[in-house]
Order: C-alpha cells, then sequence, then structure tokens
C-alpha cells in the first residue's frame, strides 16, 4: 500500500498525486457514466489547460494535503485496491468550512469492474470517520443527481438522511434533473 493514509477491508485512501492523473483516471472524467454525480464535471476535462486553469493537474495541485501553501478546504484522495494498488476511483472532502465545521462528500468509482461491490461504501466511511473524528467536523453533506440512485443508497447506508430537493436544478444529456441533497451530523454516524 503506497502511501496509505486510511485503511479499510478492502481498500485504502491515499493523497491523489500527479502520477494518479493517468490516462485511465482521464477517461473517468471525459466519461458521462462514470461523471454521475451533482453536475461538477464539464467534458471534456483536460488533464492541463494553460489558459483557463481548469485541467486536473491544477486542481490536484491545489488540492494536495501534505503542502502548507496548499488548499485547507479540500482533500482529495484516491481510492484504492489493497490487494494490487490499482487506483479505482476518488472521493473528496471538500467546500469544509471551519467556522461552521462541515463539508461535502463526493465519490467517483471510476473502474467500472469496482461498482456495485461495496467499494464506494467503504470509502464513503472512511472519509465519513476522518471527517468526523479526526477534523472534528460536526456536519457532513453531499447533493446527486434525482437519476443517481447508487449513489443515494451509499449516502443512506452511511447514515446519511434526506433533507431536500432541488427541483429541476441541473440540466444533464438533453434534461432537467432534481438534485437531491443528503446530510448527517456528528454522532448520527
Amino acid at each position: 500500500m503506497k502511501n496509505a493514509f486510511l485503511v479499510s477491508n478492502r481498500i485504502y485512501l491515499a493523497e491523489l498525486a500527479l502520477e494518479d492523473i493517468t490516462e485511465r483516471m482521464m477517461s473517468w472524467y471525459n466519461n458521462p457514466e462514470a461523471c454521475t454525480g451533482n453536475g461538477q464535471h464539464i467534458f471534456p476535462k483536460p488533464r492541463q489547460d494553460p489558459n483557463a486553469n481548469l485541467g486536473l493537474v491544477d486542481y490536484i495541485n491545489s488540492v494536495s494535503i501534505n503542502s502548507l501553501t496548499k488548499s485547507k478546504h479540500d482533500y482529495f484522495f484516491a481510492i484504492k485496491d489493497k490487494l494490487n494498488d490499482q487506483h479505482v476511483g476518488n472521493i473528496t472532502l471538500q467546500s469544509i468550512d471551519w467556522i461552521s465545521r462541515n463539508a461535502e462528500i463526493t465519490i467517483m468509482i471510476g473502474e467500472k469492474d469496482y461498482r456495485g461491490k461495496g467499494v464506494g461504501e467503504e470509502a464513503w466511511k472512511l472519509i465519513m470517520n476522518y471527517g468526523f473524528n479526526t477534523l472534528n467536523l460536526n456536519r457532513l453533506q453531499c447533493g446527486t443527481f434525482s437519476n443517481n440512485i447508487s449513489m443515494q443508497k451509499i449516502a443512506v447506508k452511511c447514515g446519511m438522511k434526506e433533507e431536500g430537493r432541488r427541483l429541476q436544478a441541473a440540466y444533464k444529456n438533453g434534461e432537467y434533473l432534481d438534485v437531491l441533497l443528503y446530510g448527517a451530523v456528528k454522532g448520527s454516524f
């Protein structure tokens, strides 16, 4: 396990490093099937975009948790298989509000063979435990499209409650979608 930060039964989370930004990972971010979250992905997503500073390389550099000059509001982790160190997805704890002590969780299981096998749930529980018990956050939340059943199931299985619905708040693939909002507070996890 290379640079393991948080470890569970089958997976571990490691700081996402520049060497993790492979063509395989780029294919996840440019695949609408893999990017089913709450609309933060714009296609195509460049590896590096020197003109707009929107590429993944720039983003990874901005959220590195090992540098004092990096973001203190966004932690970006690679989800890796313990058996073979394969990078299978990413999870973030982002938009951390240190005054109100809350943050948002996002996740992507990029490797199709790892979807629907509990990997996302395992990573989600690791990041919730880290947020509540290490960072001493009081609240964690997420938002997802109404058609993203997988993320809704993970949120509920991990102790989050549906808190609301933003009607037709997103436009994706030619249709308006509701955005479902989930949250959990420390002690309910």
